[in-house]
């Protein structure tokens, strides 16, 4: 909802029409710097106030065309108003771009009887990347956690690097013990 409340102040900012915004992507061009003074307050948002920014959007398919493959294949992105110009800013800016679905599986069908969905009533957060969507994340966060604010949290806090002073302090000390023999120089 943020991306069409920032689209159309652009849009009325640049006196365009909406056909003349929409041609050819020019629109979310010009929203570009809008975008990035939206990420640079949530920046300064984190840090002044030491909290966890979360931004949710809903996802589309879209048909990927990678030029070393011969065909398409459709695949999940996110659905912003400001086209994949804005989605790959906040992508590149956030920690963790997790996908989340409903987890369901697909029956097989035979010459009379047609595949069918079956739901689990569960729901997942994907944290890599596949061919179907993206995803990522800086926290080592495990491929597959439940959609829980506290599982996520705690494999987030298991997660993290330990403080660089402290990982050098531990390499130095496993050096230091280290001794080396003749025949391994």
């Amino acid at each position: 909802w943020v991306a069409s409340l920032l689209n159309e102040e652009v849009r009325v900012r640049n006196n365009m029409t909406l056909e003349k915004f929409d041609a050819y992507g020019r629109g979310f061009m010009l929203a570009l710097p809008d975008w990035r003074k939206l990420v640079l307050a949530l920046e300064r948002l984190q840090s002044a106030r030491g909290m966890e920014v979360i931004l949710v959007a809903h996802a589309e398919v879209k048909t990927e065309n990678p030029p070393e493959q011969k065909q398409g294949f459709q695949r999940y992105q996110p659905k912003m108003g400001g086209g994949r110009v804005a989605a790959s800013l906040f992508m590149e800016w956030c920690k963790s771009v997790l996908f989340c679905r409903h987890e369901y599986f697909v029956t097989e069908g035979d010459g009379f009887a047609k595949a069918k969905g079956i739901a689990t009533g569960n729901r997942i957060i994907h944290t890599e990347w596949t061919a179907a969507w993206d995803a990522g994340s800086r926290h080592g966060l495990p491929r597959e956690l439940p959609l829980d604010y506290a599982a996520y949290a705690e494999a987030r806090a298991k997660g993290q690097p330990a403080d660089p002073a402290t990982i050098r302090a531990e390499l130095v000390a496993l050096v230091q013990t280290l001794t080396l023999t003749p025949e391994s120089r």
